[in-house]
């Protein structure tokens, strides 16, 4: 196979010209790789492999475009781009490129998105549920909550009151204790209490968090009896 003629569609495309009157347009990158030039001659299946880069290029380039908008988990980034029409092996590719230039990172997604839903007001078991929704493996999850863990930690070593990037039990205890504020209007209505205590644990706070902010809420609010709940 001999390449015959190249002609510039764009800045960024190039029409490719074969000897048996085949004709491929490929992107300006791919051919300063491989050196195409008029006079040129290849193996007969070269074109079947420029054609997989090429698939493989423009699925990197999809990639990198979706993620300058928002982090993606990387399994969020190959169903979108496997949905685009892209064939399975370039976007695997893509995916594996991006890894590497540290574009995609499932464990800085996580940690990320885990802060971001706990000052949402969202308690953990509700974070793991979301984040495992997103396509984060549950070793992944498991090990990116005990790591934020040991960050609230090691954070409230220094000020029990410090609000630093990690701190789960701060940012816990602010969700709770703002829900309370806001929806537990009559403290002295076990009904109430019962229904507002129900809310957040399907919010995904735990019960022993829920009731560490039921005792704090109760210091202000002395009338309020949480006998047998």
């Amino acid at each position: 196979m001999i390449v015959r003629s190249l002609k510039a569609l764009s800045s960024d495309r190039i029409q490719v010209l074969f000897d048996d009157g085949t004709e491929s347009t490929l992107p300006t990158d791919l051919i300063l790789r491989h050196n195409l030039h008029a006079g040129a001659e290849f193996p007969a299946d070269f074109l079947q492999q420029l054609a997989m880069e090429s698939e493989s290029l423009r699925a990197r380039d999809r990639g990198l475009s979706l993620l300058s908008y928002r982090m993606h988990s990387a399994k969020e980034l190959r169903d979108k781009l496997l949905r685009k029409g892209f064939e399975a092996s370039a976007v695997e590719n893509a995916i594996a490129w991006l890894k590497d230039k540290a574009w995609l990172d499932d464990s800085r997604f996580a940690s990320e998105l885990a802060v971001s839903y706990l000052r949402k007001g969202f308690g953990k078991r509700r974070v793991f549920s979301e984040l495992l929704r997103r396509g984060i493996s549950r070793d992944l999850i498991a090990e990116v909550m005990d790591q934020l863990e040991s960050e609230s930690e090691e954070a409230a070593e220094v000020s029990p009151q410090a609000e630093g990037y990690g701190n789960t039990q701060v940012l816990i205890r602010r969700g709770t204790d703002r829900y309370l504020e806001k929806h537990l209007k009559n403290p002295e209505d076990r009904d109430e209490v019962r229904r507002v205590k129900s809310a957040l644990f399907r919010k995904g706070y735990s019960s022993h968090d829920i009731s560490l902010a039921l005792e704090r809420f109760q210091e202000s609010h002395p009338s309020m009896d949480l006998s047998d709940d």
